[in-house]
């Protein structure tokens, strides 16, 4: 736990804290000085920030590969998220057609990393049945899961 100190006048009701990451839990203490004395601690308060807001223009993929998960050796689907989210969730969903009721997730949830995120999922794209898949991402703040 980081230890923050700061001398505040004596009259000050109020404190905001800045620079703080994402999806963080900060706790506070107070304590006042008297002199060379200290004073009894305050009742601690804590705060969690907020997940990152989702900005569309931001969700660049790149890395878009069809190849074989090299464990398994099973045809799979991978991509990167260029910037991913703190406190974003990422699922991938297929459809055969581009209806927005018809679209099954693919593959597991995944969390934003604050960076890069690389995304796999399992696809068989040499079965003919397959020919013609359309990809989404969905992107949230709450956690989504997989039905």
């Amino acid at each position: 736990m980081d230890l923050i100190v700061s001398n505040l006048a004596l009259t000050t009701t109020n404190f905001a804290d800045a620079s703080l990451s994402p999806v963080t839990t900060y706790y506070y203490l107070v304590k006042g000085l008297f002199g060379a004395d200290d004073g009894p601690d305050s009742l601690i308060a804590s705060a969690t920030t907020e997940a990152e807001p989702i900005i569309l223009e931001n969700l660049i993929i790149s890395s878009l590969d069809f190849g074989h998960n090299a464990t398994t050796q099973e045809e799979q689907l991978t991509f990167t998220i260029e910037q991913s989210g703190l406190g974003q969730f990422y699922q991938l969903y297929s459809s055969k057609p581009l209806e927005t009721t018809s679209w099954s997730p693919l593959g597991p949830v995944y969390s934003g990393t604050g960076g890069l995120l690389e995304i796999e999922a399992l696809f068989d794209y040499t079965n003919p049945a397959n020919k013609k898949e359309f990809f989404r991402v969905g992107v949230s703040i709450e956690e989504l899961s997989v039905e």
